[in-house]
């Protein structure tokens, strides 16, 4: 595996200038963030303009949050949850998807783990990415969610 990020993927270098494998970034009318982790505190700094992108350490800030802050009240905000979350879920699962053993689904309010259903599993992993099971491996049509040695060996040939 790589952290190289095809071509056909290169959203984030393309609205930013940022090359850096993981990140994200969001757009409003009057103002935009980054949001990276501690690996690219430098090469955030070289490569996307400072007056057009504030720099978040997403450890300390999330997306939701900082949009919260930012966006005004009634703004409407537009995303692509195809790209990942939903596609997951219909190949693979809300419940493969969904990271119920994690610290921050287990913190939610009882009502927000009650009743759970693809919608409603989906919601809870746009707003909190935390809850998407790690690693998500996409490969063609192979799709591997979580890490389990013996599944990665046999799909991957190793």
């Amino acid at each position: 595996m790589s952290e190289y990020v095809g071509e056909y993927a290169q959203r984030l270098a393309w609205l930013t200038g940022f090359g850096g494998s993981a990140g994200s970034a969001v757009v409003l009318a009057e103002t935009a963030a980054i949001f990276i982790d501690g690996r690219y505190t430098v090469q955030v700094r070289n490569q996307v303009d400072g007056a057009l992108y504030e720099y978040i350490d997403v450890s300390l800030t999330k997306p939701h949050e900082w949009i919260a802050v930012n966006a005004g009240e009634g703004a409407r905000i537009g995303y692509d949850a195809w790209l990942h979350t939903e596609g997951w879920v219909k190949q693979a699962g809300w419940d493969t998807v969904l990271n119920r053993a994690g610290t921050t689904f287990r913190a939610l309010p009882d009502a927000d783990k009650a009743d759970l259903d693809a919608r409603k599993a989906v919601e809870l992993m746009l707003a909190q990415p935390s809850m998407i099971k790690r690693p998500v491996l996409e490969r063609g049509d192979l799709l591997l969610v979580g890490f389990k040695p013996e599944i990665y060996a046999g799909a991957l040939g190793g």
